[in-house]
């Protein structure tokens, strides 16, 4: 991924490269949940997002307040529940592949979705807190539908290797024409940019032609861009800090709400002496943030 690898040596970045993924039934949405809310999943066969998506969470949208925060997907917001979570993470509009498909007469993939943000970032008011979400990496990768390249004409994998990596190829494209848009519009320099995963997708072993996956071969990236402390963090990390980091990063370390996670700046050796699994289920199924005003902090 030539874009993405280049942003990674920029002089004002964070980033960690070996984050783990921390989803469990919901998958996308679990991942939303945790880099929103700071909160872990439910585990044993709930979708934390179905079965609890219109609890009051604090979130990232909520602690900036800023005057508008919106959320664009590709997929149809019915899917995992999203037509509800987004009003619960604090998000003041929602634009999912049907309003997508209004703009775009063609099948919704990286490159519109990242389009279409460009065009609405444009017209938002600064300041502004937009997640936009990507869809074309995602399984199954049986069928190709977007247009080949060399990659397709490599011996050594097999074709659902060969469809990720151009996938891969296309997002990453995708990914570097919307830094430049970001540019071209004058929104980069005043913006922080937060590139990662919600979750592992096709694990790094088959890349590799190895039977077995290791928990090496599911580390996802995180890349923070115009962070006022540059920070490569080369050791293991979980999902669940990314909220706490994004807080040390714009700034909002005083909000009540710190989540369950360390910031990869505060990283240290010592042990956290409290199930994170545990209390996050004890808080969600509670609804305890519900009983809270949240407004008042």
């Amino acid at each position: 991924m030539p874009n993405l690898h280049e942003l990674t040596k920029q002089k004002n970045v964070l980033y960690a490269d070996k984050l783990v993924s921390q989803v469990k039934n919901g998958r996308s949405s679990d991942g939303h949940l945790i880099i929103n809310t700071g909160l872990l999943p439910i585990e044993n066969n709930v979708v934390t997002a179905v079965a609890y998506g219109d609890t009051k969470f604090p979130s990232l949208a909520k602690t900036l307040n800023y005057t508008e925060s919106i959320e664009i997907i590709g997929d149809n917001s019915n899917f995992w529940n999203q037509n509800i979570t987004y009003k619960s993470y604090g998000y003041d509009r929602l634009y999912d592949q049907n309003i997508l498909s209004k703009f775009y007469k063609r099948d919704i993939k990286d490159r519109e979705i990242l389009d279409f943000a460009i065009l609405e970032l444009k017209k938002m008011q600064q300041p502004f807190f937009a997640q936009i979400v990507t869809i074309t990496m995602h399984a199954p990768y049986y069928k190709l539908n977007i247009p080949i390249t060399r990659i397709s004409e490599s011996k050594s994998y097999d074709i659902e290797t060969l469809n990720y990596l151009e996938y891969v190829n296309y997002t990453d494209k995708a990914i570097g024409k919307f830094i430049n848009d970001l540019k071209r519009s004058n929104l980069f320099d005043n913006s922080i940019v937060v590139i990662t995963a919600d979750h592992n997708e096709f694990n790094y072993n088959r890349i590799e032609n190895r039977e077995l996956a290791l928990k090496k071969d599911k580390y996802c990236p995180l890349i923070i861009l115009n962070v006022a402390q540059p920070l490569y963090y080369s050791h293991e990390a979980e999902q669940i800090d990314i909220y706490p980091t994004l807080l040390d990063v714009i700034g909002k370390n005083d909000y009540f709400w710190k989540g369950l996670g360390r910031s990869l700046y505060r990283k240290s050796n010592d042990t956290i002496n409290y199930n994170k699994w545990d209390l996050s289920k004890q808080i969600i199924q509670t609804r305890y943030f519900d009983k809270v005003n949240i407004n008042s902090f």
